[in-house]
């Protein structure tokens, strides 16, 4: 079986890189609040694995926030 991505994980990972690319506090922490609350609507479905995340999904989840 290939590697499973977690969205959880996968938002740390991108953060850290943020960090790591120089990204000021303030900004880091904007993706941070954004990208919690986008993991937050997906786990409120059930949805925890990256890769169950689709391009409609994302188009719904902006139309409602």
């Amino acid at each position: 079986k290939g590697v499973v991505f977690v969205l959880k994980s996968d938002v740390e990972l991108f953060i850290g890189h943020c960090e790591l690319n120089g990204l000021s506090k303030k900004t880091i922490g904007s993706y941070e609040q954004t990208m919690r609350l986008f993991i937050r609507f997906f786990n409120e479905q059930g949805i925890v694995q990256t890769e169950k995340v689709t391009h409609m999904m994302v188009q719904n989840y902006i139309s409602v926030n």
